[in-house]
C-alpha cells in the first residue's frame, strides 16, 4: 500500500504584507474556521520554509560539527549551546532589540510622561493645556504600541523556542538512525523519549526570559537613576526593598523547579511502570491462551 502525501493549504503568513504582520490580519482566516467547526487536518497551513525540519537540522548539524572539531582541537567537551547561539544567532539578536526597545524605552517612558502630565494638576502649575494634551496623547498611544509590540515579542519568543526544538529534535533522530544495533542495546528509550518531549521544551523558557540576564540590570539602572532624580534617598529606600527581595524569589523560584522536577519523574517512572506492568500481563495472558 503505497503512503499519500496530504499537501496542505499554502500558509498566508508567506505573503502577508506588512499590515497584516503588524497586526495579525493573516490569523483571522484561521480563527474563522476554529469558531465554526473544530479544526482538522485539511484545515492546517503548509510549514513555513524556515521552520522545516531538514533546514533547521541541517544548520544545527553543520554548527555542531564545527563545534566538535573546534572542542577537539582544544581538547575540551563541545558545546551545545555555542552550536545553537551560532545557528540562531540572527534570531537572539532581534529578541535582544525586541527587549531593549519594549522594556527599557517604551515602558520606562510610560512613567515619565505620567509624571509631567501630572505636574499640569499641580496647584499653581503654568504649563500649557496643550502640553499636557501631548503628555496624555503620548501616554495612549505609548500603552497601545506597547501591547502590540508584546504580542509580537511572544510570537517570536515562541516562534525561535520551536525552531529549537525542531533543530535539536532531529539531530536526535538522526543520531537515533546511526547508531548500531550495540549501541541501541544499551541505550536507555525513556531518556529518549524524555529528551524529545520535556528537555527540549524548556528551550520555550530560554528564548522567553534569556535577554532579561543583561535587561534586568540596565532598567535596574535606569530606573533607579530617574528615582534619584525625582525622589533622592526616599526613591534609594524604595528601590533597596525591592532589591531585597530579588534572593528570596531565587529561592522560592529554585525550590518551585525541583518540586516540579521530581514531580514529573515520579509521573514517568509510574507510566512506565505501569506500561511494563500492563504489558507483562498481557504477555501472561497470551500464553495462556495459547496453551
Amino acid at each position: 500500500m503505497e503512503s499519500e502525501t496530504v499537501k496542505n493549504k499554502v500558509n498566508p503568513r508567506e505573503d502577508a504584507n506588512i499590515f497584516s504582520v503588524i497586526f495579525f490580519v493573516w490569523t483571522i482566516k484561521l480563527f474563522k474556521t476554529g469558531y465554526s467547526k473544530a479544526i482538522e487536518e485539511e484545515d492546517l497551513f503548509e510549514t513555513l520554509k524556515e521552520d522545516r525540519s531538514k533546514l533547521l537540522g541541517n544548520n544545527l548539524e553543520k554548527n555542531w560539527a564545527k563545534e566538535v572539531e573546534r572542542a577537539g582541537a582544544i581538547k575540551t567537551n563541545a558545546s551545545l549551546f555555542r552550536a545553537l547561539v551560532k545557528t540562531f544567532s540572527w534570531d537572539f539578536v532581534i529578541l535582544g532589540l525586541f527587549v531593549f526597545a519594549n522594556d527599557v524605552i517604551i515602558r520606562i517612558s510610560q512613567p515619565l510622561l505620567l509624571g509631567q502630565l501630572l505636574k499640569y494638576f499641580e496647584p499653581g502649575s503654568t504649563m500649557p493645556k496643550e502640553e499636557a494634551y501631548l503628555y496624555a496623547g503620548g501616554i495612549v498611544i505609548i500603552t497601545g504600541f506597547s501591547s502590540l509590540y508584546y504580542s509580537h515579542y511572544l510570537l517570536k519568543t515562541a516562534h525561535l523556542g520551536m525552531k529549537m526544538r525542531i533543530a535539536c529534535c532531529s539531530l536526535i533522530y538522526r543520531k537515533a538512525l546511526r547508531l548500531s544495533h550495540a549501541a541501541l542495546g544499551k541505550t536507555n528509550a525513556g531518556h529518549v523519549v524524555n529528551m524529545l518531549s520535556n528537555d527540549v521544551s524548556r528551550f520555550d523558557l530560554i528564548c522567553m526570559f534569556v535577554h532579561y540576564l543583561w535587561a534586568a540590570p540596565v532598567i535596574s539602572i535606569t530606573i533607579t537613576y530617574f528615582l534619584w532624580i525625582s525622589a533622592g534617598w526616599p526613591g534609594m529606600i524604595g528601590i533597596s526593598v525591592v532589591f531585597l527581595f530579588v534572593p528570596i524569589q531565587e529561592q522560592l523560584g529554585g525550590r518551585y523547579f525541583m518540586s516540579n522536577d521530581v514531580t514529573f519523574s515520579r509521573l514517568v517512572r509510574g507510566s512506565l511502570i505501569d506500561a511494563c506492568a500492563q504489558r507483562r500481563e498481557g504477555g501472561y495472558t497470551g500464553v495462556g491462551k495459547h496453551k
